[in-house]
């Protein structure tokens, strides 16, 4: 597929690192269907090397000759020589408050799109702030938060809304877990990193939002806080302490400014059957808050991330068995007007209608990460024109909504349905289906019944 002078289609940077690897088999999957052309970037030859030899092992098909391209996130001459080798460059190398500026810099100035699975507020209100006007500039997609945080969120708010018949007021999302889900230490230092940068943001977001009055609802909805038990689901929740608001906020933010959408009053929660672990997530995030604030502290969690953590991140990631036999589902519960006005016209109606939606999906850190940043990519570079203004650093949502996201999503081992308030209906086969590894190393679907199935893919990290 590559053209017009490039190389390659896509260039995975950080390939090496634990969510790289990941990655890199996702794209091997799919690259002969989509006809594209491939390359791996990092550092280390040698580790690179190692993970194309992990792809093959665990593929069964050799990968071996896929091209390696060196280039270095603190080396801007290396990043403008890969920028120059490919259409896309899809970024893997965090932390990306240290690591992400110059990268995305160097794509907007070779014209080359950019996709990452960044969950760190700072840096993606900060690229949006220094660099949207450069992007549209050259034509360029900046789209940061592909992964697991914050795409299946954002595309679970967009299918919400679009299914809804009225407009759409309110809207609780429940992220329910399956499995020992874990992640990586360096997840972990994104999120101290997120903690300890977080007093910047209300300048940033000055700056970033002064231009337009934002819309202010005729029936506010207040979100829940602290700890409460959820009748829907039989689960203990809190807040979800993560980018998942400040990306929601941005992409809603941009549909009303720029498509004249009606916001919607967005709260996120994390559910969890036992009490005592919602407890110790509560702790854990109080104990991060502080000790973040100080030099000592930042090093006393980086020197304890399994502790500090409450047992989630590990050295070296999560294990083989950890990865396939984890699982997640978000419910989304709306609320809206049976009728439909302008956004500027209040209603004479209450927004008592309801509407029940979910997205369901494999291990959400890795498996899931490694299907939406993929995806993204594929319809950046396939689908660029429904993606509005022809370049600009954008939220998942205010770039994918009107593109077929969605569609591959499923195709790929996520889930979109609606259970209840409108014509059911859902996006993919009955059955919520697993990805298994065929004897030839393809892969195959295999209907499960349970609502959080689990999800098998040999592969080693």
């Amino acid at each position: 597929m590559a053209s017009g002078g490039r190389q390659y289609d896509i260039v995975v940077f950080g390939a090496s690192s634990f969510t790289g690897q990941f990655i890199v088999e996702e794209l091997a999957r799919v690259a002969g269907e989509e006809r594209i052309k491939w390359a791996i970037a990092g550092r280390n030859m040698e580790k690179l090397q190692e993970v194309l030899k992990k792809a093959t092992d665990n593929l069964a098909k050799d990968y071996n000759n896929i091209p390696i391209v060196i280039a270095d996130a603190l080396n801007e001459e290396s990043l403008n020589v890969m920028c120059k080798q490919t259409k896309l460059v899809l970024n893997v190398c965090g932390p990306f408050a240290h690591l992400g500026e110059n990268v995305v810099r160097a794509c907007i100035e070779n014209k080359t799109h950019y996709v990452d699975v960044s969950g760190e507020v700072i840096f993606l209100e900060n690229m949006q702030l220094k660099y949207n006007s450069m992007a549209k500039e050259n034509k360029v997609y900046v789209v940061g938060s592909c992964g697991f945080r914050c795409l299946p969120v954002e595309m679970g708010v967009m299918f919400t809304s679009q299914k809804f018949d009225g407009d759409l007021n309110s809207l609780e999302a429940y992220l329910s877990t399956s499995g020992p889900v874990k992640y990586n230490t360096s997840t972990f230092e994104s999120q101290v990193y997120g903690f300890q940068t977080r007093h910047e943001l209300k300048p940033l977001r000055k700056a970033l939002f002064s231009s337009v009055e934002y819309y202010k609802p005729q029936h506010v909805v207040k979100a829940k806080s602290g700890l409460f038990y959820d009748k829907n689901s039989s689960k203990y929740c809190s807040s979800w302490p993560d980018a998942y608001k400040s990306v929601l906020y941005r992409s809603q933010r941009f549909l009303y400014e720029n498509n004249q959408i009606r916001p919607i009053q967005c709260a996120l929660y994390v559910c969890h059957d036992s009490l005592l672990i919602i407890i110790i997530f509560l702790i854990t995030g109080f104990i991060m808050n502080f000790l973040a604030n100080f030099s000592w502290g930042r090093a006393l969690l980086l020197k304890y991330p399994g502790f500090f953590s409450g047992g989630l991140a590990q050295s070296g990631g999560p294990t083989e068995s950890q990865i396939n036999n984890s699982a997640f589902s978000v419910n989304f519960y709306g609320k809206g007007y049976p009728s439909r006005t302008k956004e500027s016209e209040p209603h004479e109606d209450q927004p008592d209608k309801a509407i029940t939606t979910r997205v369901l999906g494999p291990d959400p850190g890795y498996l899931t990460t490694a299907i939406c940043v993929v995806q993204a990519a594929l319809v950046v570079l396939k689908e660029n024109e429904k993606i509005p203004d022809q370049g600009g650093v954008l939220s998942p949502a205010a770039a994918f909504r009107n593109t077929g996201l969605v569609n591959r999503l499923t195709k790929r081992n996520l889930k979109f349905e609606i259970v209840d308030g409108e014509k059911a209906e859902d996006t993919t086969a009955p059955d919520c289906p697993s990805i298994e590894k065929t004897t030839a190393g393809a892969t195959s679907l295999k209907s499960k019944t349970s609502v959080t199935p689990k999800y098998k893919l040999d592969i080693t990290g």
